[in-house]
Parts: structure tokens; C-alpha cells; sequence
């Protein structure tokens, strides 16, 4: 079921407005609900379907019928489209336009959500122009992109775009140790993902705990001036495991960029730093401004390799010697 909590918190101005627009009877008939993913836009749509849904005289109210069965997207009267093998044929919004000529078994707005909407093939959009150029008082479209650029201009000139702008790291920070998250894996998963959902699977699945721990060994270690790559072998074999992927160690390349930047604030006399044992012991007439910066191109050089088949073990190897 929905969570209107959590898109009441991610992005409290688009509900506002949306509310706004209804009790004022200004909805339009077409929106655009466009940004990166994770930043609530199928909530939002949920929320209006049930605005234009709900029984009550304060709507969404949450707990009549049509509320609960617009929340877990059961109303007959929402229809969704998504995308097939990364395309949205012609077929499908054919289809779609085939229920908005059909008289409905259920009284009230009818809402039309279609999920990645700039997956629409070149057929499907001009089909979807049809709908746009002869809207039906009681029928709303909802389109959902993460990439608004790849859609028509045609379309996009004929609907109303929200911009949804993703949680900001310190929020989504603050939310995740609220629920019991370590503060400084708390801290990377805010920087590394775009979602609490995305982050809370990263959690279960179990790496990026052995990450942030064999970043923080690393970094100890240099501190102390011991050999980093034999400090990465004690602890970071599982990075050459069975089942880990290239955006597993992306994620150590983030954590370990993550910790230099903290380190940069320390200079800088910020007060507000995470990974706090990793900013002990550190030797700063060695670890200037200019050095961390140094340490940061050698990062973003040797992670821009793992786009290409590289050996692990020599790219960590050389990656380390320059560390």
C-alpha cells in the first residue's frame, strides 16, 4: 500500500500544490511527474488519484473504500501502463484509449498513470496525442519519467510537469539512523542511493556493511602509514567473491571518496563529520588540502577504469600504490 507519510516528507510542494489545484477545481486534465527515481513520483500520482477518489468532504481522507483501493492501486478506475522489455508500444496506449471510449462500471474521475512514459515509441506518443488534444472533463493522465527529455515536445507542451526533486542527503541521512542505521553507513547510503527503499535492500542484502568497514580499515591504515594494500587482502577479499559486481565496488570507490571529503571538512574546521575514528591520527602536514585533492583524482581515475574489463586484484594493486 502507499505511503503518503513518506511523500508528504520527500516532497511536501507538490502535494501542497496538487491539493490546491483541487479544492480550487484547477486540476488540469495531463501531468508530467518528472525526476530521478526514487523521489515519490508514483505516490504522487496515487495521491491525486485519490484526491479525485475519495467519499469524504476532506479528501484524501485514507480509510473509505475508494481511498484504500486507490493506495493499493485495485480502483477500477486507474489504469496503468508500463513499459514492456524497456518499450511502450502502440498497442498498449491503443488499448488505453480503448477504456476511455468504454463507459466505466465505476462512478467518478478516471485516472490513467503511465510509468516511464519517455519508453513511449514514436507510434505510441501520436497515439497518446489523440487523448491530449481531446480530454474528457472526468479523465486525468499522469505520466512518470526519470529522462522528461526523451518525450515529445508535442506531449510535453500539452501537460503540466512537476518537478520532483530528490530527499536531500542530510534528511535522508537523519531518516535512516532514525530507524536504527549505523551514522556513517547511514551517511553512505544516503550519498550512494536515491531512495530509503534502495537503501534498506543494500542493507539486507549485507555488502555495504563489509564496505564501509573495509574503507574505514584503509583509511586507519594510512593514517598509521601501513601498507594499504595488504590492510585491502585482510579484509576485502569478498570483493573478488562469488556474486559481486562491478556496482560493488563502485560503492567502495564512493566510500572511500566519501571518507577523503570528510577528511578535507576536518581541515577546513567543519564541526559536523562522520567516520570520526578515521580522522584520528591523521598527520597533517602530510594530508594537506592539496594532498587529499591528489587522493581524490587517483580515486576517480582508477573508478573510471571499472567500466572496462579490467584484473580486480592489479587494478587495486596499482590503485593502492598511488593511494
Amino acid at each position: 500500500m502507499t505511503d503518503f507519510a513518506k511523500l508528504f516528507d520527500y516532497q511536501p510542494e507538490i502535494v501542497s500544490a496538487l491539493t490546491k489545484s483541487f479544492k480550487k477545481k484547477r486540476l488540469v486534465h495531463a501531468y508530467l511527474f518528472e525526476g530521478q527515481k526514487g523521489t515519490r513520483k508514483m505516490d504522487a500520482a496515487v495521491y491525486l488519484s485519490a484526491l479525485l477518489l475519495c467519499q469524504s468532504d476532506n479528501p484524501p481522507c485514507g480509510v473509505c473504500p475508494n481511498c484504500l483501493k486507490a493506495m493499493n492501486l485495485s480502483h477500477g478506475n486507474i489504469f496503468i501502463v508500463e513499459p514492456e522489455n524497456d518499450v511502450i508500444k502502440k498497442d498498449q496506449i491503443e488499448a488505453l484509449l480503448h477504456e476511455l471510449s468504454s463507459t466505466s462500471l465505476f462512478d467518478g474521475s478516471r485516472i490513467y498513470i503511465i510509468k516511464e512514459a519517455h519508453l513511449m515509441n514514436a507510434a505510441a506518443s501520436n497515439a497518446l496525442l489523440k487523448f491530449l488534444e481531446e480530454p474528457h472533463p472526468q479523465h486525468y493522465l499522469i505520466l512518470l519519467s526519470t529522462q522528461p527529455h526523451l518525450l515529445l515536445d508535442t506531449i510535453k507542451s500539452r501537460v503540466q510537469t512537476f518537478h520532483f526533486n530528490p530527499i536531500s542527503k542530510k534528511k535522508m541521512t537523519k531518516n535512516l539512523t532514525d530507524k536504527g542505521i549505523e551514522k556513517d553507513i547511514a551517511y553512505c547510503l544516503a550519498h550512494i542511493t536515491s531512495s530509503e527503499e534502495e537503501a534498506e535492500e543494500l542493507i539486507k542484502s549485507g555488502e555495504i556493511i563489509d564496505i564501509v568497514a573495509l574503507a574505514k580499515d584503509i583509511q586507519k591504515a594510512k593514517n598509521k602509514k601501513q601498507d594499504l594494500y595488504l590492510a585491502f587482502l585482510n579484509r576485502g577479499r569478498f570483493l573478488f567473491g562469488e556474486g559481486i559486481l562491478v556496482s560493488h565496488h563502485q560503492m567502495f570507490f564512493d566510500v572511500l571518496t566519501l571518507i577523503v571529503r570528510e577528511k578535507i571538512k576536518s581541515v577546513h574546521g567543519d564541526e559536523e563529520l562522520f567516520f570520526a575514528e578515521c580522522l584520528k591520527n591523521v598527520d597533517k602536514k602530510i594530508e594537506t588540502p592539496d594532498e587529499l585533492i591528489r587522493q581524490l583524482e587517483v580515486l576517480n581515475k582508477y573508478q573510471e577504469r571499472l567500466k572496462y574489463h579490467v584484473n580486480m586484484e592489479l587494478l587495486y594493486a596499482s590503485m593502492f600504490l598511488e593511494f
